[in-house]
């Protein structure tokens, strides 16, 4: 019985020991973000005007980019419009500086008024209700925003700079940023995007299963989503790693699987 005791003891012990390292982990990730000297984390945003750009398109050819993280609600951050307004027009000719607004609003839709409202005329993205770009910045943190924040990227695709809330001189600092980053001399490595389309068992349905749990499915609906992603991303790799067969062994239906897998005309399929 003591013996029992003790291994309990030392089980609870052990238990203890293993929820406590789980809880580091979990607010080291919900606390993460970056700091100065630090890679930039990429991200795709959509353009509140139409379209979606990366990072890695804006720091191309070593460009220094500017980003503002803002939210309609946040009143530090109408205050930093006519800033980033002013900032914007003077390098509006300079085509290796881009200035950018991010928009972290849990809808999209309301960015554009915001942005009427205040006559921003910077270029605006939006994280709208993912949040993942402000996340990675460490924008938002453990579900909660603090803003505005700005970072300024060099050519090499590091943070050189990251300003947390509103100052009034922010115009000066970034223009005294910029002009020091623009002297700088340093090998820029090309970066490029790659888009996978990646799919997989069809299992022969044709058209969806309609099954309650996930009504999709099938290659009908597989092959006009992928036309439409070839649209948005020409280059495109695409994939399709099996079990593209039904399972009942039907000949006729395995000629329409062949056929339509052939429509598709994959880069590569198992």
């Amino acid at each position: 019985m003591e013996i029992w005791k003790y291994r309990n003891k030392d089980r609870k012990k052990r238990l203890s020991t293993l929820l406590f390292y789980y809880f580091i982990i979990f607010i080291t990730l919900a606390f993460a973000g970056v700091s100065v000297g630090e890679d930039a984390p990429n991200f795709r945003l959509e353009k509140i005007d139409g379209g979606s750009v990366s990072l890695i398109e804006l720091k191309a050819n070593g460009n220094i980019v500017v980003l503002s993280f803002f939210d309609t609600k946040c009143k530090p951050c109408i205050k930093e419009i006519p800033h980033f307004n002013s900032l914007y027009r003077r390098y509006l000719k300079d085509k290796n500086v881009k200035i950018r607004m991010i928009g972290i609003d849990e809808k999209k839709e309301l960015i554009q008024p915001f942005i009427k409202k205040y006559n921003a005329i910077v270029p605006v993205l939006s994280d709208a209700g993912g949040w993942k770009a402000a996340t990675n910045y460490g924008v938002v943190r453990g579900g909660r925003a603090e803003i505005p924040q700005v970072f300024v990227i060099g050519k090499n695709g590091k943070i050189r700079k990251h300003i947390k809330g509103y100052r009034e001189d922010i115009e000066k600092i970034l223009t005294n940023t910029i002009e020091f980053l623009k002297k700088e001399k340093i090998s820029v490595v090309k970066e490029e995007e790659v888009t996978i389309i990646y799919t997989n068992s069809a299992n022969g349905y044709l058209e969806s299963c309609n099954c309650s749990e996930n009504p999709f499915g099938g290659l009908v609906r597989r092959i006009t989503a992928i036309r439409n992603l070839r649209k948005k991303y020409p280059d495109a790799i695409s994939v399709d790693t099996g079990d593209n067969f039904s399972v009942r062994g039907n000949k006729i239906l395995a000629d329409y699987v062949l056929k339509m897998m052939s429509i598709i005309n994959y880069d590569a399929v198992a």
